[in-house]
């Protein structure tokens, strides 16, 4: 557990960990170790079994589904603090998704069998377990509702304007990823990204390279929904131009 313990501090705020007993998140540590992973490395392919439980320390993570030709639909980007096959602590099922490093990761890796008996034996844990598969449950059914029912340019103003909210920062935001993936996310060919991106700029919003600049911090707000209004601390408060986003 030796270094484990350097992380100790930092999972003790995970969401899934927050409120448990000191003794319990020692329990489960005492199993667990820590993985250091390099860019472009596989955690797992879709179609596996696994027994492992993971949990994303630092890095970026690209949960992902490829068709039989090769075409790959990005699912969701997994951040520090996420967790990966959740649902394998209560079905032993194929893995129905891969998962890539998408920059040098630092995972908890927990056997997948303790961490169902710790569930099931501890009430705070079962209740943190259940709250973050609903906030997961909440961001797929967000994603899914861009893809399906929202034209290009409502689909690239939401992402730019998630990543203005998560970065807490007034007017700029750098691009945190390659463009190729952000476009696969958003469900669009990299050349239609890149010509949205075009028609921000024409627009007023200052773009370089992968620095997004706004004129103001209200620029995006037309592209808010629910799931997304729920992080700003705007919302709700007489600053919010869009107080009726759906």
């Amino acid at each position: 557990m030796s270094n484990i313990s350097i992380y100790q501090s930092k999972i003790g705020k995970i969401p899934l960990f927050i409120g448990i007993e000191e003794a319990l998140l020692d329990s489960i540590l005492e199993h667990s170790r820590i993985v250091y992973l390099d860019k472009h490395a596989e955690i797992f392919s879709q179609g596996e079994r696994t027994t492992k439980f993971y949990i994303v320390l630092d890095g970026l993570i690209k949960l992902f589904k490829m068709d039989a030709n090769g075409a790959e639909a990005v699912l969701q980007i997994a951040k520090p603090g996420d967790n990966l096959l959740e649902t394998i602590i209560f079905k032993n099922s194929l893995i129905p998704i891969s998962a890539q490093v998408i920059e040098n990761t630092t995972l908890l890796v927990i056997p997948a069998d303790r961490m169902r008996q710790y569930i099931k034996h501890n009430e705070k844990l079962a209740a943190n377990m259940l709250e973050v598969m609903a906030d997961r449950s909440r961001q797929f059914i967000s994603h899914f509702e861009q893809l399906s029912l929202k034209s290009v340019s409502q689909r690239v103003g939401w992402f730019l304007l998630k990543l203005f909210i998560e970065n807490g920062k007034a007017n700029t935001v750098k691009l945190p990823y390659d463009k190729l993936l952000i476009a696969s996310y958003l469900g669009m060919k990299p050349e239609t990204f890149s010509r949205t991106l075009q028609d921000f700029k024409r627009r007023g919003i200052d773009i370089q390279k992968d620095v997004v600049n706004l004129p103001t911090v209200f620029s995006l707000c037309d592209y808010c929904d629910i799931e997304t209004a729920s992080n700003c601390n705007k919302h709700g408060t007489p600053a919010c131009p869009n107080p009726d986003c759906i």
